[in-house]
């Protein structure tokens, strides 16, 4: 039997990684039962936070399915990977390509209660015939119906202060993947004369 029709296992990982964020979920899904329990609760978290694991730290990954940093290292070589990077480089590039189909989008961001002013811009700009990119909380958010795209942020809150860390990794990964879908080389980018540090 070819190498290439082996089911993984630590000692014999797949030989080349899906080359898609739904064909990795569907071989962990296919997978799943033969997983030492470590890795069945990051295949677990994966297979149910696909959407953060773009932005997601390693250690915010451990610290969520309780294991050390290297499972999840491990958890990646499984299914064919060099390192947690190029897996979560996979996931990046999914929801690159459903976010930005187009390139004339309106981007609209908001969480409960929803600011008024916001989807007022938002049915504004559908108006125009723009497209719109929705980051919000729910599915159910009223700018979730405006959206051609919608993607899920799950924020944490303290003392009605709402934190927007995961709010602003996702929007620096946007930016960084536009500039590499048009092309853009930051080192070419200088600071423009006049502004202080």
């Amino acid at each position: 039997m070819p190498r290439h029709a082996l089911p993984a296992t630590d000692e014999h990982p797949l030989a080349s990684p899906p080359i898609t964020a739904e064909h990795l979920l569907q071989t962990i899904t296919g997978e799943y039962d033969d997983l030492p329990r470590q890795l069945k609760r990051i295949a677990s978290y994966i297979s149910q936070q696909s959407e953060p694991i773009m932005v997601d730290r390693i250690s915010d990954i451990a610290r969520e399915c309780e294991v050390h940093p290297s499972a999840i290292v491990r958890f990646s070589q499984r299914f064919g990977f060099s390192g947690f990077s190029e897996m979560q480089a996979l996931f990046r590039q999914a929801w690159t390509h459903k976010a930005m189909p187009v390139q004339n989008y309106q981007l609209a961001i908001s969480f409960v209660p929803y600011a008024r002013e916001t989807q007022h811009c938002l049915r504004f700009a559908r108006q125009q015939n723009a497209n719109a990119l929705i980051i919000t909380d729910s599915p159910l958010s009223p700018l979730a119906r405006l959206g051609d795209s919608v993607l899920l942020v799950d924020e944490g809150s303290a003392l009605a202060f709402r934190s927007l860390s995961a709010t602003l990794c996702l929007c620096q990964a946007l930016i960084v993947a536009v500039a590499y879908r048009l092309g853009l080389n930051v080192d070419e980018i200088h600071e423009q004369p006049g502004f202080d540090d």
